[in-house]
């Protein structure tokens, strides 16, 4: 049996990692994990950009890796970049610069599907160890970002992405690492602006599990004097605090020295435990548990098809929508309204799959766009479903990446328009594919908004049939449904020239649903 082999590869803001394995039962067996240290996190978090002689070491490495790939075989690969790639201004000129010179394509991942990627394996290893874990805080402190979760029996129902991590702090504080004695005051009074922002995480008090993986825990949790996490690990806030007190006024070099570790990890050291400070002031729990999770192994999951990775990234396709409720909760939406046009726009979706030929990510994107289509009406009724658009493309929903919250965002921002013109300079932007699969699925969300115009739940339940040139609406309702049927009459002439079919409306009797 030929074995099956992939490799990872990973730009990030501390250096570039190589995670080369093979699938073994159902899980996967490192066979090569490469690690070059390159500081692209100082340029971009420093100058914006990143500098001529940084890419083209950077280059050099990822040519060092490529015959490395060659010498095992290797064809299936996948080259990722994260905070350093993504922040920087010339990140376009970067990644043809590499293209042209090394042969890779890197693909840039947004910050919400790093951090997908992180959780997912997360929850992977701890349902694998029977870890019971029905309310717990999520956190991942990366080299650029800091990712946090609330999950609860079973899914992900709250997350956020906060625009610090352990490198980031190091080059925006910089210029204040010098002053020993100060630099870990500086540090908690920097970090204090973000207190609030996370003390109004919902449930928040209840928490009973503080779960964490990142870049720096591998050195905090052997600094303390445990084992390192090859499994989860336990460790108690009071060694955090005595870790922090033995290092806080010591300089980079000094802890190198003192520790025998790399500069680079012991100058990124004194931020990430001062981050971990701030969430302990926080989520008041006691101990926490480490988890040893890194990106590539992530992505290598997800390329040999782990099974179990699998399931866990359906559960966050549940997880998204949770949060969708949520949000919408957050925003006072109209719940029963939302859950009808759901109900109605996938029930739409579902009886013209031969038509539409789209899948189940599209249908995903629906059913975000049916909850939240009508959000924005708490801060203005007029033009709700604009303020409805906005709020999506402001908000972070685990699992979805930011090309689908844009999806999501403009079909919600034209399914209350009455003449429709798809002409606007923002939908031309957008390539061909994206825009097709934004006016199939606004057509499917504007005939569900209009079956429930009189936000009154008065169609009970409908029947669709699909003919050769017809799609019939059958409503079942208790009383006259004449504005709908107006509703639907304004709505359909968009469906009609989206999908060539002609939209009839006919009210059934509830009687003969008995």
């Amino acid at each position: 049996m030929m074995r099956k082999i992939a490799a990872a590869i990973s730009i990030a803001s501390d250096g570039v990692y190589m995670n080369l394995s093979e699938r073994h039962a159902d899980s996967i067996k490192r066979i090569e994990y490469l690690f070059h240290p390159l500081n692209l996190g100082q340029d971009t978090f420093n100058k914006g950009k990143i500098s001529f002689g940084k890419v083209e070491k950077l280059c050099t490495i990822l040519n060092n890796y490529r015959r490395v790939l060659k010498e095992y075989h290797v064809k299936d690969y996948r080259v990722v970049s994260t905070t350093a790639l993504r922040e920087a201004r010339n990140s376009i000129y970067i990644l043809d610069q590499i293209k042209s010179r090394t042969k890779f394509d890197v693909e840039v991942l947004d910050d919400n599907q790093e951090k997908s990627y992180i959780y997912r394996l997360m929850l992977m290893k701890l349902e694998r160890d029977n870890f019971n874990a029905k309310h717990a805080f999520l956190a991942y402190i990366g080299t650029g970002s800091l990712g946090i979760a609330l999950y609860k029996n079973g899914r992900i129902v709250y997350s956020q992405n906060i625009r610090i991590g352990s490198l980031k702090l190091t080059e925006l504080l910089r210029n204040f690492q010098d002053n020993s004695q100060q630099f870990h005051i500086i540090i908690k009074e920097y970090l204090s602006s973000f207190v609030q922002t996370i003390e109004t995480i919902p449930d928040l008090k209840n928490v009973k599990h503080f779960l964490t993986c990142g870049q720096e825990i591998d050195n905090i949790v052997k600094l303390c004097g445990k084992a390192s996490p090859k499994t989860r690990q336990k460790i108690r806030v009071k060694d955090f605090r005595e870790l922090f007190e033995e290092i806080k006024v010591k300089t980079p070099e000094q802890l190198s020295k003192a520790y025998n570790l790399p500069e680079h990890h012991t100058e990124v050291l004194l931020p990430s435990i001062g981050i971990y400070n701030m969430l302990f002031d926080i989520v008041k729990v006691d101990p926490i548990v480490a988890v040893p999770v890194t990106l590539t192994e992530s992505l290598l999951h997800e390329m040999l098809k782990n099974k179990g990775f699998e399931r866990i990234t359906q559960s966050l396709s549940e997880s998204s929508v949770i949060e969708a409720r949520n949000l919408g909760s957050r925003f006072l939406y109209d719940e029963q309204h939302a859950a009808q046009v759901e109900s109605f726009s996938l029930q739409i979706f579902d009886s013209l799959k031969k038509v539409h030929r789209l899948g189940k990510t599209e249908r995903h994107l629906l059913q975000i766009g049916a909850i939240l289509h009508d959000v924005g009406k708490f801060i203005q009724l007029k033009y709700h479903s604009k303020h409805s658009s906005n709020i999506i493309k402001e908000t972070e929903l685990l699992g979805l990446n930011q090309r689908e919250l844009s999806i999501v965002a403009s079909i919600v921002k034209y399914h209350s328009i009455r003449y429709f013109d798809f002409d606007e300079v923002e939908i031309q932007k957008l390539d061909q594919r994206d825009t097709l699969i934004i006016s199939k699925l606004l057509a499917i969300l504007r005939l569900a908004d209009a079956l429930d115009r009189a936000h009154s739940n008065k169609v009970t339940q409908i029947k669709l049939t699909l003919k050769e040139q017809e799609f019939l609406i059958t409503a079942f309702a208790s009383k006259k449904i004449l504005l709908e049927k107006w509703a639907l009459d304004i709505k359909s002439e968009f469906f009609e020239d989206v999908f060539g079919l002609k939209v009839r409306v006919k009210r059934g009797d509830p009687i003969g649903l008995r």
